[in-house]
């Protein structure tokens, strides 16, 4: 009966192995290669990956677009067999007024090149300039990111005042589709400050698990009520 028990036991901690300690990673200039963009339609063949303001047009349409092309290397989707499961993720902004802000979930691909290069290869009309590749729709847009799903929240009135948005639901549509195209930020009424303003954000922080892929807990349970009928047997 106590081995049958113990069997059991060992059973559902195997099964539980999903409420596994909680890991956070954290990108930004300091810990990781950030590639972050203004993307002007308005002058559709400059590239701006190298100024201070991620939007720098707080009065248009001057989005910009942000990505951490080390993402699923430093939390990779799978560990050992087992799935991610993001807890939480949120992105750290600085702005320089108060205003609105959105943050979308890229579906075109301009993270081309390796962590850090990116940023300078990206125009309003090319999404990769040395590929001669174009944004979905020509020029950047609403067709090159998830108009369905978006952070939307307001920017802070203190003058280069920084906060943090809770973007769980786009960095755990990036690990579902397997796609890390970055993120497409809007702003109006206040600037929002690029990784080369010199204050560590944008930054990404990532708080995350692994789980067994549901083969895995099949397997386990399989073998725990053979090894139990064995024992009653």
């Amino acid at each position: 009966m106590r081995t049958n028990l113990l069997l059991a036991a060992l059973i559902l901690a195997a099964l539980a192995t999903h409420q596994a300690l909680a890991i956070t990673a954290t990108f930004n200039a300091s810990t990781a290669t950030v590639d972050d963009a203004w993307v002007d339609t308005d002058t559709p063949n400059n590239n701006y990956g190298a100024v201070a303001n991620l939007v720098d047009n707080p009065n248009g349409y001057h989005p910009g677009v942000v990505g951490y092309k080390d993402m699923f290397t430093t939390a990779p989707a799978t560990s050992a067999g087992q799935s991610i499961v993001i807890d939480v993720a949120t992105m750290t902004l600085t702005s320089s007024g108060p205003g609105w802000l959105k943050i979308y979930r890229m579906t075109s691909n301009w993270m081309v090149k390796p962590a850090g290069q990116s940023q300078t290869n990206v125009t309003g009309n090319k999404r990769d300039v040395a590929g001669g590749q174009s944004w979905a729709a020509g020029q950047f847009g609403p067709a090159d990111y998830d108009t369905a799903a978006f952070v939307a929240s307001t920017t802070p009135g203190g003058y280069n005042a920084t906060t943090t948005y809770d973007v769980t639901s786009l960095v755990a549509a990036i690990y579902q589709t397997g796609n890390n195209y970055g993120f497409a930020v809007n702003a109006q009424g206040g600037y929002i400050r690029a990784s080369e303003f010199g204050n560590s954000t944008p930054s990404l922080a990532i708080t995350y698990h692994y789980t067994p892929e549901p083969a895995t807990l099949s397997l386990l349970a399989v073998t725990g009520l053979a090894m139990l009928r064995r024992k009653r047997a």
